[in-house]
Order: structure tokens, then sequence, then C-alpha cells
């Protein structure tokens, strides 16, 4: 009976993708934005904000998470902080979208300090920290430092030791405080029908009219622009439709007085920090880490 219900829902699931894909084509081909706002009503009704209820029985930290969200995240406000970013369809898109791709999973930890400046730290200053408190792992320091993507992605590792707690929400869906703009919860099916929709594939490249090919490639981009905005990224041969700033980590001191979010925007790594202040966060700096 269990391995039927799980199939049922699997089989639910891949019809309404399969639906929602051909509205999508649909609407394209009829240059339809009545299909195509019914395309992403669709997809905002699937997962809402968390409610109050839902809130109040999250643990304390996970509802700093929340907080730190929803006063650090909106893109019109991006300039404020710190985006260096050159690029006018960037630094412009906010004007265009009625939605932002949210991602449903961030990570945070909690540091064994509460000490202020350790959040100031960038990680090759932790490593290199002398302070008992801190717990490094010299075994997972013995990387290939040839590569710095390698070396990163065993530092960030290595950068738990010194937390009494490291953890992440799967299911996170915050609230934001832009009312003119809705929340789009990313899902990986609309990742791919998406991608699905906007991409070419390679092979037709050797066709005898690979540029046909890419004008239909942007000219369906710019059908989607008014909707949410896409990165194209040159590395993955795939557009990514989260909407920057995204947040890939908030750190916390021990007593949770003080925060360093880690964000991303196309082309740069960014912290922010925030600080409580009668139990709310207040923004106090900011600083540009390095280039991705």
């Amino acid at each position: 009976m269990k391995i039927i219900l799980i199939f049922i829902l699997f089989y639910s699931s891949f019809l309404i993708a399969q639906t929602q894909e051909e509205l999508l084509n649909q609407a394209y081909v009829q240059n339809s934005y009545e299909l195509l706002d019914k395309f992403f009503e669709n997809w905002r009704m699937e997962k809402t904000p968390i409610t109050d209820e839902e809130y109040q029985k999250l643990s304390e930290v996970e509802k700093d998470v929340y907080d730190l969200f929803f006063e650090f995240y909106n893109p019109k406000e991006i300039p404020k902080i710190r985006f260096i970013e050159k690029r006018d369809d960037i630094n412009n898109f906010d004007k265009y979208v009625k939605f932002y791709v949210l991602d449903t999973k961030i990570k945070y930890g909690i540091l064994v300090s509460n000490n202020y400046d350790s959040l100031l730290k960038t990680d090759n200053e932790i490593i290199n920290n002398k302070d008992t408190s801190f717990h490094y792992n010299p075994f997972v320091d013995k990387t290939e430092k040839e590569d710095p993507n390698i070396y990163v992605s065993y530092l960030e590792d290595c950068l738990f030791d010194n937390f009494v707690l490291s953890d992440s929400i799967i299911n996170f869906r915050p609230k934001i405080k832009d009312a003119t703009t809705k929340i789009l919860y990313y899902q990986m099916k609309y990742d791919l029908i998406i991608s699905n929709f906007i991409e070419y594939d390679e092979k037709e490249l050797v066709s005898y009219e690979p540029v046909t090919i890419i004008r239909t490639s942007k000219i369906k981009t710019r059908f989607l622009k008014k909707y949410i905005h896409t990165i194209e990224n040159q590395c993955y041969e795939r557009s990514f439709i989260i909407t920057v700033p995204i947040i890939s980590k908030i750190v916390f001191t021990n007593n949770l007085d003080y925060a360093k979010i880690s964000y991303e925007t196309p082309n740069y790594f960014n912290f922010a920090y925030y600080k409580k202040v009668e139990g709310k966060w207040k923004f106090v700096r900011d600083r540009h880490n390095f280039n991705l």
C-alpha cells in the first residue's frame, strides 16, 4: 500500500510538471502573457510562505535565520549593501520582474566564540588563528592546494569544526519586505522546465543554422524577462533562475547577538554583518570578499 501511494504521488508530480511545461511552451507559441501568468501563478501556489504558526514552532536560531533573511533580502536595495556589477541587465533586473525565485535551502552555524571579531576574519585568517578555542582538523587541511576550488571546499568543511552547531533549513520558505513582487520558491522541476525552454542543445549547433538557434534562445529569455530574471552561466552552460543575492550561509556568534551573511551575486562573493539590537537585526557593515 505504501509503495502504491509513493507511486501515485510521484506520478501526480510528473503529470503536473509535464502540464506546466506544455503550458509554458503554449504560452510562447501563442505569444500569450495570459497563459504565462497562469504558468507562474500555478508555480507560486505550490509553495507558500511560512505561516505565523509554523514560525512559532521553530527553534530560536531558526527564527533568527528567517528574521535575518527578511531584513537582508531585497534585490532592489543591493547597491546599498555592495553590488559591484557593471552589467545593466543585472543592475536593473528588479525593475522588470514580477517574481523573485528564492532558494528553499539555507545553511547556518553557531560559533564556539561570542567574539564579534571572529565573524570579520576571512577563511585564511581563521585557519591561522592561534586561539585555543579554535578546533581545526589538520588532516582535512592536506588538500590539493593547486586547485583553489577544491581547497576552498575543504576549508569550508574544516571551518565547521569551530562551530557548536552546523545545520540547514531544507524547507526554507521566507517572507520578503517587497510587497510589490511575488515569491516563487525554487523547485528542481521548474529549474529543468525553464532551462529546457530557453537553452539549446549543443548537438543542434552542428546543424546549418546555429545562429537561428541561439537567437531563438535569446528571444525566449526576453519572453520571460518581465516575470523572472535568468542569468546565463557559461561554466555550467545553463541559466540560473534563483534571484540574486543568493545567501549561501549565515554564521552566528554563540550568544546569537551578531551574524555574518555570506551571499553571492553572479560574479562576486560578499559578506554582510548584522547586530541584534533590542531583539531586531540591524545592518552593521559589508565586505567584498572575492570574484567568483
